[in-house]
């Protein structure tokens, strides 16, 4: 996809690029991002270990419910 040519639609795109050259041990890297029926699809780093979902989910307590 040229730079720009969608306008507007396409500054997630460019933002998220640009923040794909960090190197840092704590970031994972995007490697690509894709637009299909006006939907971004972001190709990024393998990370080993799960989902931030699951290591969310394993460390946050439930909250207690009332009577």
């Amino acid at each position: 996809m040229p730079g720009g040519a969608l306008g507007p639609a396409c500054a997630p795109r460019r933002a998220l690029m640009r923040g794909g050259r960090a190197r840092h041990p704590n970031i994972i890297r995007l490697l690509d991002s894709i637009l299909v029926a006006s939907r971004f699809y972001f190709v990024m780093e393998y990370a080993s270990g799960g989902s931030l979902v699951d290591f969310v989910r394993a460390r946050v307590r439930p909250r207690p419910t009332l009577p």
